[in-house]
């Protein structure tokens, strides 16, 4: 791993001769470089959401949590009622309504999606070599000497996604200096103005995105040409694609909420053993489709069933990457 982080280093600025000699990037260095950027991204949206709290004006009127329901308040005026033991100073003191300030329901909005964008560097990681392994056929060669490790397309892939680094560091001071004072007017209003200003719409934040998308697409397209001999065309096609999908999400970012932040996760899991073992999985539906017969033992899947199995790991992954907020905080 120690050896391996100076040539990811040098692979930012010269990829096509760090990877020349063909010798692996340790694994265990791209998981490094992806763990340390989903930090990065998860701090700075907990940063960027204090500073939208602090921005936010104005209050809004709520029934007053501390107080009771009024059935048990009226049944509490009672000597004798079993409630009025417990509730009745209660009752009597506390306003029936009380005036919150809408400054935390835009931060409870906003530090809500830095569990996402802590699990959205790996997704979109998963995601890119996936789409890469797919195209390369690095699953299906019969020959086993002719495959592309999945694990040594995730390594050179991490390389290529640390530029993103820098447009995590600089999302919460672009939000800083962009954000004006909000006046929702009301609890939803609260909510979605807070996460609008975490994709802020300035110039600025779109120069940003650019250059370090860009920078990844530039280090992928050479990279992935040395170190899997894959062609000019078919490697630029994909970092260019993987390169459009992270200015789209400065450009028309997409958060679906609700509870799509879970499917996401949910299918994340499921698409990546299709997608990272689809030989394996459809050995073992073979195995079951095998059993109570015989002389099948030494039966190998086709290279399109293999294919198969993974592009639809590759379309669990990418959908749920899009559930997560992928296309904003990418």
């Amino acid at each position: 791993m120690l050896d391996s982080l100076p040539r990811a280093l040098r692979a930012l600025v010269r990829p096509r001769a760090a990877f020349a000699d063909s010798r692996p990037v340790s694994v265990r260095a791209g998981v490094a470089v992806v763990v340390l950027l989903c930090a990065l991204n998860a701090a700075g949206v907990l940063y960027a959401s204090g500073v939208v709290a602090d921005a936010t004006t104005g209050s809004v009127q709520i029934d007053n949590p501390a107080r009771p329901s009024e059935t048990i308040c009226e049944d509490a005026q009672s000597p004798g009622d079993f409630f009025y033991e417990y509730h009745h100073e209660t009752c009597a003191t506390e306003p029936a309504t009380v005036q919150q300030p809408l400054a935390s329901y835009a931060a409870d909005a906003a530090s809500d999606l830095a569990f996402a964008a802590f699990l959205v560097p790996f997704a979109v990681w998963i995601v890119v070599s996936g789409l890469l392994h797919v195209v390369i056929g690095g699953a299906t060669a019969d020959d086993y000497d002719d495959r592309v490790r999945f694990s040594a397309v995730l390594a050179v892939t991490a390389v290529g996604l640390a530029p993103t680094a820098l447009r995590y560091l600089a999302r919460p001071l672009v939000v800083e200096l962009e954000t004006a004072t909000l006046t929702p007017a009301g609890i939803d209003a609260a909510r979605a103005l807070a996460a609008d200003a975490l994709t802020p719409s300035s110039s600025v934040w779109l120069a940003v995105v650019a250059a370090t998308a860009a920078w990844s697409a530039l280090v992928w397209w050479q990279s992935w040409q040395a170190a899997f001999d894959v062609s000019s065309r078919r490697a630029g096609t994909i970092a260019g694609v993987a390169g459009a999908c992270f200015l789209l999400s400065a450009l028309a970012p997409v958060l679906v909420g609700g509870g799509a932040g879970v499917v996401g996760v949910l299918l994340v899991a499921l698409g990546i053993p299709a997608l990272a073992f689809p030989r394996d999985l459809e050995r073992i539906d073979l195995a079951f489709d095998l059993i109570g017969t015989r002389g099948g033992e030494n039966v190998e899947p086709k290279p399109w069933r293999v294919a198969l199995q993974q592009v639809s790991g590759l379309a669990l992954v990418a959908v749920g990457t899009v559930l997560l907020g992928g296309l904003a905080l990418a």
